[in-house]
């Protein structure tokens, strides 16, 4: 794979360009995953929640238009109707909206890079001696978090140069 950027080939499972450090998870989402089916699922939220609000939206009007109508002429029945309307919309509509915002949330999730969350890989003091704790990396195995982390890791302790004698 080539940076979008600079042009320099990367490895494929590289997040970052070694050269310019351009990200590179946008061209592994490109290659690697469908994007029309995510495409698919954001259209598809998009239609529940429009769904859902116009549902909710025509339900209150006519609860308010009932109530105001009930208040005017001093009818308590269509007082009634317009809360048992109002309480039907919101069975109906809220449904709607939270499975459209499950919907975009998951397209959200297959067009995003998957990135740990800050508490998910954090040790324990049951989990590892302290001196361990001290060389291990809070992001999984095979993840960088950026293209300079921890590239002195492993570099080898140079002999202490001896003083020059006038």
């Amino acid at each position: 794979m080539f940076c979008p950027k600079c042009g320099t080939h990367d490895e494929a499972q590289q997040k970052f360009c070694r050269q310019c450090g351009q990200t590179l998870a946008n061209l592994q989402l490109a290659l690697h995953s469908q994007p029309d089916e995510s495409v698919k699922y954001l259209e598809d939220a998009k239609k529940w929640l429009n769904g859902g609000s116009i549902t909710l939206l025509v339900f209150t009007v006519v609860a308010l238009t009932l109530m105001l109508t009930g208040f005017l002429i001093a009818n308590p029945t269509l007082i009634n109707i317009a809360i048992i309307n109002a309480l039907c919309g919101l069975c109906i509509s809220l449904p709607l909206i939270f499975f459209g915002k499950h919907q975009l949330t998951h397209a959200l999730h297959k067009l995003s890079p998957k990135l740990p969350t800050t508490n998910q890989f954090q040790p324990t003091k049951n989990d590892a001696s302290t001196a361990s704790l001290a060389n291990a990396s809070p992001y999984p195995a095979g993840y960088e978090s950026s293209i300079t982390e921890q590239t002195t890791r492993n570099l080898e302790q140079l002999p202490q140069p001896k003083p020059l004698k006038n």
